[in-house]
């Protein structure tokens, strides 16, 4: 598949530049205080939900973490984050420890054979 160019928005008038997004050359101040809070909340719930994506499978407790860390990260002035690097081995053990969470004595057995032996 050809690496396509992403869409030129502002073609459409746009615009998002040092973090700041206009269209039209007006920004967020130009619009009335209910629009404004109406967008603050709506891209907290975005900004919250986005960071749940790819974890579908993860346990409540595992999303909730997410979450925790999200509103800190955002409650701390949203600090420039090094990239995360994830652990394949703890999430694939994790991930088997899932698997068969109502499984039976015998294949809990089994899966904890196998991790054990990585």
């Amino acid at each position: 598949m050809a690496n396509k160019k992403r869409f030129d928005y502002s073609t459409l008038k746009l615009n998002k530049v040092e973090g700041v997004t206009k269209f039209d050359g007006k920004g967020i101040d130009a619009l009335p205080a209910e629009t404004r809070t109406f967008l603050a909340n709506y891209g907290l719930f975005v900004n919250m939900t986005r960071e749940l994506a790819g974890h579908e499978k993860d346990t409540i407790a595992e999303k909730q973490a997410i979450l925790n860390d999200q509103w800190a990260w955002l409650e701390a002035g949203c600090p420039k984050r090094e990239r995360k690097t994830i652990d394949v081995k703890a999430r694939t053990i994790a991930t088997m420890r899932a698997a068969v969470e109502h499984g039976t004595p015998a294949e809990k057995k089994m899966v904890e054979g196998i991790i054990a032996k990585m």
